[in-house]
């Protein structure tokens, strides 16, 4: 199996990247990252997007305000529908996240 890192950066989000296609078919996108919320007892994340569409999300649960969390990291299946360019897209998934440059993000994509 090989991969390609697309994203590999700090936040704030959103966050986005384009990459060329290396294959066309099934494929998965390995997704980690970190955020935080002003508020105790809340849960935070991150929306991933291919080309527009949700294809999932990394999201956990914060029980202390101001913390940074690891998000669980995620394993995402999508098809890539041929060759060209393509966007990944990485947005808060609730209104408690926050995300700033303490944060680090990474999407690659294993094909």
């Amino acid at each position: 199996m090989a991969s390609l890192t697309i994203l590999n950066a700090t936040g704030p989000l959103p966050l986005k990247a384009t990459f060329p296609a290396p294959t066309d078919g099934p494929v998965s996108f390995a997704v980690s990252g970190s955020a935080s919320s002003t508020t105790a007892g809340q849960s935070v994340g991150v929306t991933v997007m291919f080309d527009k569409e949700v294809i999932g999300t990394c999201s956990v649960f914060c029980n202390t305000a101001g913390s940074h969390q690891t998000l669980i990291p995620a394993l995402l299946a999508a098809t890539i529908p041929g060759s060209g360019t393509h966007a990944i897209a990485l947005v808060p998934a609730t209104a408690s996240t926050q995300s700033d440059a303490n944060d680090f993000y990474q999407v690659t994509l294993l094909y």
